[in-house]
């Protein structure tokens, strides 16, 4: 597995953030850390990492609700299976996300930013536990 490797310079703004996500129904520990993202308009990335670094970015997308968007993708409504599996695999997840202002017109500018540079993919490949 060749695995993208996140530059450790990211967040690349005082205002960016990183979580380390566990959800009680999907941690052994029955931790949860999902309450802790705002719940404020923004862009959110789901990242993996691999020997402690942040890898393999699966998700960048503009959201009215940080916390409700991380929050949606562990249910059956994700169209999108391969993340689904991601986030309900025991696989390390991670957040990195920014508070946006809802009117601000440079959104999608920061949207297209974050996907350039995080180059967003999930395949099965990506989700085997080894």
């Amino acid at each position: 597995m060749n695995h993208v490797f996140i530059d450790e310079t990211f967040p690349f703004k005082e205002n960016d953030k990183i979580l380390l996500l566990m959800h009680r129904d999907y941690d052994i520990e029955k931790r949860n850390t999902l309450d802790q993202l705002p719940s404020k308009p923004g862009i959110v990335a789901i990242c993996g990492r691999v020997n402690g670094r942040l890898a393999n970015c699966r998700m960048v997308r503009l959201t009215d609700d940080i916390q409700l968007a991380v929050k949606k993708l562990y249910d059956d409504s994700e169209a999108d299976s391969c993340l689904m599996a991601f986030m309900r695999s025991i696989k390390t997840k991670v957040a990195l996300y920014k508070i946006l202002d809802e009117q601000r017109e440079n959104n999608e500018e920061i949207l297209i930013e974050w996907t350039k540079i995080l180059a967003p993919v999930c395949t099965e490949e990506m989700n085997k536990v080894y």
